[in-house]
């Protein structure tokens, strides 16, 4: 059985791409941008490798407890560095009727010109390029630095759907003791990385369970 090294998984989120989403980070990265907000990803452990069936029936149990998933988002780390993973999981999640989106930091033209081009064959979305600190802007959806670009694969959307001229959204949970931040990071990250749990707990208020959504 394949097997996949999973970061992460959130079951329902409207920040990572459009609609309703299922997104999954792959970890493990060969890029490593300088200023990335997952540098936590960057390398792998074997508590994070589980067998990609196992995945994708957390995913058949989304679907039947949330109506509303319009499909998964694959972000890292960097996904392509698990090129059989990511197609499988691609794959599955298209004859699941789900749409498909991946951010990666290889370009659109080098995963054309690579091995692993069959890949874009299973993405409607595809957000590419290495994340560039001096380049940083926040008025692009989806978007942290203005070299990366954002391509419709398919014809399931385009660029006049509202949802993407719809600002950066960033959400705070508390996930398995941990604060973790998701969507567009702001500058409210630098803060958060020099305090500790505790503080930021009673700075912010948040309880176990409970979601802070800024934009």
């Amino acid at each position: 059985m394949l097997k996949v090294y999973l970061a992460d998984f959130i079951e329902r989120t409207d920040l990572e791409g459009p609609g309703y989403r299922i997104a999954v980070w792959f970890s493990g990265c060969s890029i490593r941008c300088k200023g990335c907000c997952n540098p936590h990803l960057f390398d792998q452990n074997e508590d994070q490798k589980m067998d990609l069936e196992e995945l994708f029936n957390k995913i058949r149990e989304v679907q039947k407890f949330y109506s509303d998933i319009e499909g998964v988002s694959v972000l890292g780390g960097e996904p392509f560095d698990q090129p059989e993973a990511l197609l499988s999981l691609l794959k599955f999640s298209k004859r699941r009727n789900l749409s498909t989106m991946v951010f990666s930091g290889y370009t659109l033209k080098h995963i054309q010109n690579s091995e692993y081009s069959r890949i874009l064959d299973s993405i409607d979305l595809l957000v590419d390029g290495p994340y560039i600190e001096s380049k940083r802007v926040e008025n692009r959806r989806w978007i942290g630095s203005s070299n990366q670009g954002l391509h419709f694969m398919t014809d399931r959307y385009n660029a006049s759907m509202p949802c993407f001229s719809m600002p950066n959204e960033m959400e705070l949970k508390w996930k398995d003791g941990e604060l973790r931040i998701y969507g567009f990071p702001l500058n409210l990250v630098a803060e958060i990385e020099k305090s500790n749990k505790n503080s930021i707990s009673k700075t912010l208020n948040i309880l176990e369970g409970d979601d802070i959504k800024h934009s």
